[in-house]
């Protein structure tokens, strides 16, 4: 005789062995004029340039502010893709330091909701906008940050319910 009960849940996975927390389709750039971090330099991001090159990534990297610091690698971006007119990519954050713990209560509270890609870029002046404009595009990776240059990057958009974040 076999005894099992069905195991039901809603968009949300529970596995405390893994330290996973995922949270899908994060935005992670929409098309705008954004100032370079490095040199403040404002630049066009085009619609077709980001669709174009959604899933041309380096690395997958997730930090927090851009740090190089070994501590504040909290995770890692899967599934770019470019879909509703934006990039969006699946956030895996893992819960085993203390920072992407914090991450993790920081993002679920709405304290912090926004990301920042690293992205290499060839541009070209663009005439009729007076600035330059990116052609071509290749991520780097990504940071949760608490000042966004790209304000519509947000991790938990305002249609998102919480359980589209799924915990494993």
């Amino acid at each position: 005789m076999k005894l099992s009960n069905k195991f039901e849940y809603k968009n949300k996975v529970i596995k405390k062995s893994s330290n996973l927390v995922i949270y899908k389709e994060a935005t992670l750039l929409v098309s705008g004029v954004y100032a370079d971090s490095a040199t403040n330099r404002f630049t066009n991001y085009p619609k077709k340039a980001i669709e174009r090159y959604a899933k041309n990534w380096e690395s997958n990297f997730l930090s927090l502010d851009h740090s190089k610091d070994v501590l504040k690698r909290i995770g890692k971006i899967k599934n770019p893709k470019y879909k509703d007119g934006k990039l969006v990519g699946d956030l895996y954050i893992y819960t085993v330091t203390s920072v992407a713990k914090d991450v993790v209560k920081l993002i679920d509270s709405g304290l912090i909701n926004w990301m920042s890609v690293e992205v290499n870029t060839k541009d070209k002046y663009n005439y009729e906008m007076d600035l330059m404009e990116v052609k071509e595009m290749e991520f780097v990776g990504a940071s949760v940050v608490s000042l966004p240059a790209c304000p519509n990057a947000k991790i938990i958009s305002n249609g998102t319910d919480i359980d589209d974040v799924y915990y494993e």
